[in-house]
């Protein structure tokens, strides 16, 4: 299953801040407009995105209107194949009438997609899972407003971290940057204070030597993704204006040398 780079849309300029107060830059906090996607290609990232950052899918079936969550466990370029449908009730229902619909929300994205049905079902030690073809439409919103890069391998070797000034505080290891976010991996069990919409007034970015830099953040997702580790999305709403030049200066330059994810 080889992971492909994944495609993050616009981005926006802070605001100008009033003159008189402390100069802070804060990040745009309107989201793009919603579009329908038909180019095979871009569903077909699209799912894998879904796949590699074990996105929770919610389904639904369309005969009886039963509710129930799901997982990607792998894509081709014809379908996709579902696996940890939860609440197992639901599985007879799916079995017999086998048309549904996904609804998306994870990481900054929306997606949505009706009538898909199931073309065939496997077992894997009591385990089912599912082949549904790739839908040839999809309702699809990106909401983050900052492409986002993985660091090269020059940069993270020196080590790169983010430090959340909580009690008791916690440091996470960087996996990918934007000029409005990152994505970083702490280890457990100390995490599990991190919660979803967790406003964390004070925390710092460090990318020795080349940055340093403090802000307010929001926790935007977070989730354990087993082998004793745990993801978190974390919004950079407020910096002060040299901050989040220096970071969008940092962007800029490892932009021309790392792919956009």
């Amino acid at each position: 299953m080889q992971a492909i780079a994944r495609p993050y849309l616009l981005r926006q300029p802070f605001p100008a801040q009033q003159i008189g107060f402390p100069i802070m830059a804060e990040a745009p906090t309107s989201p793009s407009d919603s579009r329908y996607i038909e180019d095979p290609a871009e569903i077909l990232d699209c799912f894998r995105l879904f796949r590699d950052l074990r996105a929770q899918l919610n389904l639904r079936l369309d005969h009886s209107g039963e509710a129930a969550g799901c997982r990607v466990l792998d894509v081709t370029r014809r379908e996709f194949i579902i696996e940890d449908i939860t609440p197992r009730q639901v599985l007879g229902g799916l079995r017999k009438h086998p048309r549904f619909s996904i609804s998306v929300r994870s990481d900054g994205l929306f997606a949505f997609v009706e009538r898909v049905a199931i073309r065939a079902e496997g077992e894997e030690r009591g385990l089912p899972y599912f082949y549904v073809p790739l839908p040839k439409r999809m309702l699809f919103q990106q909401r983050r407003h900052y492409p986002r890069f993985r660091l090269p391998l020059r940069v993270s070797a020196a080590g790169a971290s983010i430090t959340l000034f909580l009690s008791p505080q916690l440091t996470g290891r960087i996996l990918d940057i934007s000029a409005g976010a990152c994505r970083v991996e702490f280890d457990l069990p100390m995490a599990h204070e991190i919660e979803p919409d967790q406003v964390i007034k004070d925390c710092a970015i460090y990318i020795p030597p080349r940055l340093e830099v403090h802000g307010t953040g929001v926790v935007r997702h977070c989730q354990d993704t087993g082998h004793q580790r745990f993801v978190a999305g974390i919004e950079l709403t407020t910096m002060h204006v040299t901050d989040r030049r220096r970071l969008e200066q940092f962007i800029q330059s490892i932009s021309r040398t790392s792919g956009s994810v």
